[in-house]
């Protein structure tokens, strides 16, 4: 399960980065969008050597890791447990209070840690506001670690680069969701 939601991260990170949700709501309207997804402007993104940041090592965090400095990621990630070894594919490790230096210096950040008190709307619009301008959020984790005011303000704004959400606080989605 850990390896398949991994690949899901990187699946969508891809989507992201290259534009295909442009390129196929272009080819379902049978428009041609060249100009959309080429040219000055467009912001179609080369992963190799940017910055993922993962919250949560456990299994799902650390087969993302495993995945993404495979492909070339530089890969740091937040945990609870200080002490223990670096694993393999993560530069560095940083505990909780650190969340907005990972933030702030991640292209691709990826929300892999459990639903607890301390993780509640650990997302939130002053994160949003510490973030790295146009990086993408991930979340594999529980719909209730953001904020989702927040978030849809980030999007709309441009903070966000986008983002890829496989869960949310609201389950199934309301179809009047800003999502």
């Amino acid at each position: 399960r850990a390896r398949s939601i991994a690949e899901h991260v990187l699946a969508v990170t891809l989507a992201l980065a290259r534009l295909l949700p442009v390129a196929l709501r272009a080819q379902a309207a049978h428009r041609w969008a060249q100009e959309d997804l080429e040219g000055a402007g467009v912001d179609v993104r080369v992963l190799h050597g940017q910055r993922m940041g993962i919250v949560g090592l456990g299994a799902i965090g650390l087969e993302v890791a495993k995945i993404a400095a495979a492909f070339g990621f530089r890969v740091s990630a937040i945990r609870r447990r200080a002490g223990e070894p670096v694993p393999d594919g993560v530069e560095a490790v940083w505990t909780p209070d650190r969340l907005h230096d990972l933030l702030a210096t991640s292209d691709v950040v990826v929300l892999a840690a459990p639903h607890t008190p301390e993780t509640k709307r650990l997302i939130g619009a002053r994160e949003l506001d510490r973030i790295k301008r146009g990086a993408f959020l991930i979340n594999v984790a529980r719909g209730k670690l953001v904020d989702d005011d927040a978030l849809v303000a980030a999007l709309r704004d441009g903070r966000l680069g986008g983002a890829a959400l496989d869960v949310f606080s609201e389950e199934p989605l309301e179809a009047s969701s800003p999502y």
